[in-house]
């Protein structure tokens, strides 16, 4: 299934969502990875332009939040809803649950966010997605102690969106760190200059004592 060997690679990145523990385990890193799974939903819809051509509302021109759903822009006159954390297992699992009334929920805002004449045609049903949540709700993200040269990125639950480009970035540093021998130092750096502790994203918080 995996073989991690520090003699065979230099560094391995297990960025793997829901699935990334189950990488863990199989190279004794698991209490550095105690990632859950949470689902919640997606769903598409296709506003309806008023007769100037011009989205009604205009509440495409950005992403927005609503009642912690979260929406934002697909396409010309589409727009993506997502919201929802269920503790239910993992996707096979879930199967055998009773039904959810995310989808339904969701449909009920995309009609009150745009109106009934705009949310003129729902273009998917709603889909289930998994995110991997960590205890804190805080991602993994860093080198794990104990494994050379393993790395995690995971556990961002509902905010896979918002934040993993800048933990992708945190990460990349950490790595770099790493290569050029400067891995003393305590934060990450983020491109607007503002700056987050290491140890605040670090797997090893959550890791068993020696």
């Amino acid at each position: 299934f995996f073989f991690f060997d520090s003699e065979n690679f230099d560094f391995v990145i297990i960025a793997a969502g829901i699935f990334t523990p189950m990488f863990a385990i199989k190279i004794g890193a698991s209490s550095s990875c105690p990632v859950y799974p949470l689902r919640g939903y997606s769903l598409t819809v296709a506003t309806k332009p008023s007769i100037s051509g011009q989205l009604q509302g205009n509440y495409l021109q950005k992403a927005m939040s609503f009642d912690h759903i979260y929406c934002t822009s697909v396409a010309n006159n589409m727009v993506r809803l997502a919201g929802f954390g269920e503790i239910i297992g993992f996707p096979k699992a879930s199967k055998d649950s009773a039904p959810s009334p995310g989808p339904r929920v969701l449909e009920k805002y995309a009609s009150y966010i745009f109106g009934e004449d705009a949310a003129c045609e729902i273009v998917k049903t709603s889909i289930p997605c998994f995110r991997p949540l960590s205890p804190d709700d805080v991602p993994l993200v860093g080198s794990v102690k104990g494994v050379p040269g393993l790395f995690l990125h995971t556990g961002h639950g509902t905010l896979g969106w918002t934040l993993s480009l800048a933990t992708a970035h945190c990460l990349a540093q950490d790595v770099c760190d790493k290569i050029i021998g400067t891995e003393d130092r305590d934060v990450y750096i983020l491109p607007d200059g503002s700056s987050i502790e290491k140890e605040c994203l670090s797997p090893n918080r959550f890791a068993k004592p020696n």
